[in-house]
């Protein structure tokens, strides 16, 4: 696979996870009759008693002009309270590190807010799934790939999702942070990568061993079918601070 600068011809992520769920005698709600389908977790994993459920980050948030305009009505408000300086031409650009504690705390609830509905979407999917397979004593997973949206680093992510985690929607004992159309790159790789990030959530039902490791050999096993795909895998936070998107995207060569 090569990087190009569009997202023509990607890769389908909810195709691919199927068919690697499938390679892992995974039962798949896509392939239910049933009209509870949509209400239902994505994946049963069966042999490793895990239930997952795929999101998918599509949209760049700084592309969504309701988004911005709330972002300019928040500036305009911090200036208000004499918490930031007035730029000139009024234009803003958001530098977390440069904010005072209350203009961060502000932003970042924003940006939580942007992913709440979705995980707790995914808590109960997995829910439905345990209770309607008599399994509650399996584990859940969220799968979630940034397919779109440079704007949340993979830091960020971890830090709003621990934060929606914590003493909430307890279905999930793990999330799995990846990129599939979108590389990272890093001082510590030569070229742009994919990324592959799993982290257990503390006092969760726990994750069999080797489910993780088999679903990213499968993933990356189907994904490199078209050519060569350099990949990143850490649990490490010390890392994860420095991967960082580009702007190009995976195409098949």
């Amino acid at each position: 696979m090569k990087a190009v600068d569009d997202r023509a011809h990607l890769v389908d992520v909810d195709k691919l996870l199927a068919e690697c769920a499938r390679a892992m005698g995974a039962e798949v709600a896509d392939d239910s009759i049933s009209d509870r389908k949509a209400l239902n977790a994505d994946y049963f994993f069966v042999r490793h008693r895990v239930v997952a459920e795929l999101k998918c980050l599509e949209k760049d948030y700084w592309g969504d002009q309701a988004f911005k305009e709330r972002v300019s009505a928040m500036y305009a408000s911090w200036v208000a309270r004499g918490l930031v300086r007035p730029r000139a031409g009024g234009r803003f650009h958001v530098q977390l590190g440069n904010l005072p504690k209350t203009c961060q705390q502000e932003f970042i609830a924003r940006l939580r807010n942007k992913l709440a509905s979705g995980v707790k979407q995914a808590n109960r999917q997995i829910r439905s799934v345990m209770e309607s397979k008599d399994a509650l004593d399996a584990s859940g997973v969220l799968i979630l790939v940034n397919d779109g949206n440079p704007s949340l680093s993979p830091p960020m992510v971890r830090f709003l999702l621990s934060s929606l985690l914590n003493n909430h929607n307890r279905a999930i004992s793990m999330v799995i942070h990846l990129s599939t159309n979108m590389f990272v790159t890093a001082p510590s790789v030569g070229r742009p990568v994919l990324f592959w990030a799993p982290w257990e959530i503390p006092n969760r039902q726990p994750v069999t061993e080797g489910f993780v490791e088999e679903l990213r050999e499968n993933y990356f096993r189907l994904l490199s079918a078209d050519g060569a795909v350099g990949e990143i895998h850490t649990d490490d936070n010390a890392m994860l601070e420095d991967l960082q998107y580009t702007r190009a995207y995976f195409k098949p060569v």
